[in-house]
């Protein structure tokens, strides 16, 4: 088994170790029924990295 050891990475392929673990994205079918009961289907996702030192 590979082991990667982030710290002893440069900023760049840390970034693109922690993108590639959140990819694809997950998405959700979301629904909602409005008063008059018509009902709306949506895909929804939200997945964000927000900083890859530290890898969060």
């Amino acid at each position: 088994m590979k082991t990667i050891i982030l710290s002893e990475l440069g900023p760049s392929q840390r970034y693109q170790y922690v993108l590639g673990a959140v990819a694809p994205r997950p998405i959700a079918l979301v629904s909602s029924l409005d008063k008059d009961t018509r009902l709306n289907l949506a895909p929804y996702s939200f997945f964000n990295i927000f900083s890859a030192t530290p890898p969060v």
